[in-house]
């Protein structure tokens, strides 16, 4: 039985010792994965820390900032790095490589200090060690040494990991104490010795049961552990694509804390305003110069902003320079559990949208070519000025005389140069207070508020002779003005849509009485355009007129035809006033769209001759004067006796004139090639009768 017993004892020791063993084999790897994760966790931390301060070490880099500058910044965030770990308030340091404290948040007279000869307790150069694993590895490394904790009077062992910043030539780091980091775990490692020694001598079974349970905490633990590093890992992700979206945002962004004091400001806050981001942070929302004359409604706004929890607004800022800008403004209020945590304002630059609106708005009410203003404009002002207080109310009616055949002859560009030239000479002569309206094409209406008859009739003599200073000042005689106006007065309670017709009616009068003085004026403004052109010269008019008058003569044409020839002969090429220069003086060959526009004078000479009653007869000559015996001229393709006499006639007589005199585009010819080219184009180009009469007359030196 006591052999038997000394034989339990012996194995319920060695039991005891074996578990003993087995149990301190366990928590040396418990031991080792636990170090193992706090490693991990301070250099997550580190890294975290770097992360943080790498945009700046990228614009140094770039020779964006200074290294004075990257190092000053980089201390200022480095110094608001402090955490809060499982057993003590812990913070990120930073040193020079020369040993100098930068950044030591709890013991703030370190800072500025150099420690390069710095021993702990063993005798380890601490600062060295620290500097030389920051620099031998760039990835960073641990360094152990001994230091005394706050509230402790022995030194400890204490970890650190430690990454070098070789580019502002620093590092940065964090540790723990290793003791108080294990420190509950020790005792419980003592107190599970005693245990298992008592358990192991009372029941092995319950030994099993502990060293089962033991196995499940650590299944749990490391079960614990790896949910932290993805939670940790997914908020690092979280954070860089917030900080994405913060950074790259298209509008300007201010981040702030419960205090409205700025926190962070992004690149487009800084494009849009002018400020930069060192300029903002740590500054009060309202304390940033972009509201100028409106800070107490902006402090009033922002009282309103924080109670309400948000807001969304236009309003103008102002940049750095005081330029200003248009914005559209949203901000946030974000709350935690029902407290204000901070918040965001978000700036839209809507300055193009709003010239655009202000331009639509402008065009609304003007004109768009002559930038008077517009019907829209006078029908919205016609009721506001039949108010007694404008009484008497004057209004002038204008009408531009000949804008349709400036228009149809010479082209829009031109009719729209009248158009604006007409509205100068009205902005001229108007006071300060008459308003002016374009109400259609060629019509313009003045409204003179406050004016009685006899003011208005002076107003209107002055416009008269501003349109004769104009017309006697211009050298381009096509942009003669040729105008007629229409005066009424309202004077009382009278409908003002009836004074508007009286003063219409009046113009139409002014118009019938001036009508011929008036196309007379353009067609002779036409004429002499048209003798400013280098390829006509009065001698040649003169001589295709005596040629034509001589054929005449000889078929002894009708009075009347005759007198339509020689007319004809005058005014055949009045159209080429409308034909550009480089066209009609072009000495190659025109391609097929100059030929087109050269073309189309005979039909712009037709629109001409109607306008006046004196060549309106003849505006059938004009259009087909180039016409072909064969049928293959223009306009019309007309063959043969389809083509007037007079036009048949006329057609030798230019062709032969300009044969034999300097035109741009031939070579001048002698009066013989001349007689034999016509005679080559007789029953092609020219109606063989009127050549024979033509060569008869030649050669009898009639002609």
């Amino acid at each position: 039985m006591k052999y038997g017993m000394r034989i339990l004892s012996f194995v319920i020791v060695l039991l005891v010792f074996i578990q003993i063993y087995y149990i301190k084999v366990i928590m040396g790897r418990f031991y080792y994965q636990i170090e193992l994760q706090r490693k991990n966790e301070l250099k997550q931390k580190v890294e975290i820390a770097y992360n943080t301060i790498y945009p700046i070490i990228e614009s140094l880099n770039k020779g964006e900032i200074s290294k004075k500058d990257a190092i000053d910044k980089v201390t200022d965030i480095v110094r608001r790095m402090t955490y809060k770990d499982e057993y003590s308030d812990n913070y990120i340091f930073m040193s020079t490589f020369d040993g100098t404290y930068l950044v030591q948040p709890f013991e703030k007279d370190k800072e500025g200090k150099n420690f390069w000869d710095y021993k702990d307790v063993k005798g380890n150069y601490v600062i060295r060690n620290l500097v030389s694993a920051a620099k031998s590895k760039p990835e960073g490394d641990f360094v152990l040494y001994y230091a005394t904790p706050p509230g402790f009077d022995t030194p400890q062992p204490k970890l650190s990991f430690v990454k070098g910043i070789p580019q502002i030539e620093a590092y940065i780091g964090t540790g723990m104490y290793i003791q108080n980091t294990f420190k509950v775990m020790l005792l419980l490692f003592k107190r599970m010795h005693i245990s298992l020694i008592i358990i192991l001598i009372l029941s092995f079974s319950l030994f099993l049961m502990f060293f089962y349970k033991l196995s499940q905490d650590k299944k749990l633990l490391e079960k614990e552990i790896k949910k932290r590093k993805l939670i940790e890992d997914e908020l690092l992700k979280r954070n860089k694509y917030l900080t994405s979206l913060f950074e790259n945002s298209p509008d300007a962004l201010i981040e702030f804390d419960k205090d409205g004091m700025i926190t962070n400001v992004n690149k487009a806050f800084e494009n849009m305003f002018g400020y930069k981001r060192d300029e903002c942070i740590k500054r009060h929302i309202d304390d940033i110069d972009i509201f100028k004359d409106f800070k107490e409604e902006a402090k009033n706004f922002t009282k309103e902003f924080f109670k309400k929890g948000f807001c969304s607004f236009e309003a103008t800022r102002f940049t750095k320079d005081g330029k200003p800008v248009n914005v559209l403004i949203r901000g946030i209020i974000i709350k935690v559990d029902e407290n204000i945590i901070g918040g965001y304002i978000i700036y839209t630059d809507i300055t193009k949208q709003k010239k655009y609106q202000k331009k639509l708005e402008y065009l609304s009410f003007h004109d768009g070519l002559t930038g008077l203003y517009n019907y829209s404009f006078f029908h919205n002002k016609i009721k506001e000025y039949s108010k007694h207080e404008y009484l008497p109310l004057s209004i002038i009616m204008a009408d531009l005389n000949g804008l349709k055949l400036v228009n149809d002859t010479m082209g829009h560009a031109y009719g729209d140069k009248l158009l604006i030239d007409f509205c100068k000479v009205l902005i001229k002569t108007k006071r300060k207070q008459d308003l002016v309206f374009r109400i259609g094409g060629d019509e313009f209406l003045i409204l003179l508020p406050n004016t009685h008859k006899y003011e208005a009739e002076r107003i209107l003599k002055a416009l008269r002779e501003n349109i004769k200073e104009y017309n006697d000042k211009i050298k381009e005689k096509i942009f003669t003005l040729s105008a007629s106006f229409g005066l009424a007065t309202k004077e009382d309670d009278r409908d003002i849509l009836s004074v508007i017709k009286e003063a219409d009616d009046n113009m139409y009068k002014d118009k019938l009485l001036d009508k011929t003085s008036s196309k007379n004026q353009i067609l002779n403004v036409l004429l002499t355009a048209l003798g400013e052109k280098d390829y006509v010269t009065k001698g040649h008019t003169d001589r295709v007129k005596d040629m034509c008058q001589k054929m005449a003569e000889k078929i002894r044409l009708g009075e009347v035809q005759k007198n339509n020839l020689i007319l004809l002969a005058d005014m055949h090429d009045i159209g080429k006033v409308a034909i550009p220069d480089n066209i009609l003086n072009k000495s190659r060959p025109l391609t097929k769209e100059e030929w087109e526009i050269l073309k189309s004078h005979s039909e712009k000479g037709y629109r001409i001759a109607l306008s006046s009653l004196e060549l309106s007869k003849i505006a059938e000559l004009i259009l087909k004067h180039h016409e072909r015996w064969d049928g293959k001229g223009y306009p019309f393709g007309l063959k043969g006796e389809e083509i007037p006499i007079e036009c048949r006639i006329l057609a030798v007589a230019d062709a032969y004139d300009a044969m034999t005199n300097l035109r741009p585009y031939n070579k001048v010819k002698t009066p013989h090639e001349a007689i034999e080219e016509i005679k080559r184009c007789s029953g092609t180009q020219f109606d063989p009768f009127i050549v024979e009469v033509f060569l008869e007359l030649k050669a009898n030196n009639i002609i």
